[in-house]
């Protein structure tokens, strides 16, 4: 499967750091917050690595352009 990557470009990205921030996430989690959005890099890791297992997304940035 290929990696989706995010359609946006955010200064101070996280797009870089997957590596290091996808094992920190628990492999039983039903709920996901993202309190940064930015660019969106994180949650389009988490939403293809746990798929359906997640029921509820929560996503917010202080952006509102964003």
């Amino acid at each position: 499967m290929s990696k989706i990557k995010s359609p946006l470009r955010y200064p101070g990205g996280k797009s870089r750091a997957i590596k290091q921030i996808l094992p920190q996430i628990p492999v039983n989690i039903r709920e996901y917050r993202e309190p940064f959005f930015g660019g969106g890099s994180v949650f389009f890791a988490v939403k293809q690595l746990f798929g359906q297992q997640i029921k509820t997304y929560w996503i917010n940035d202080l952006n509102y352009d964003l």
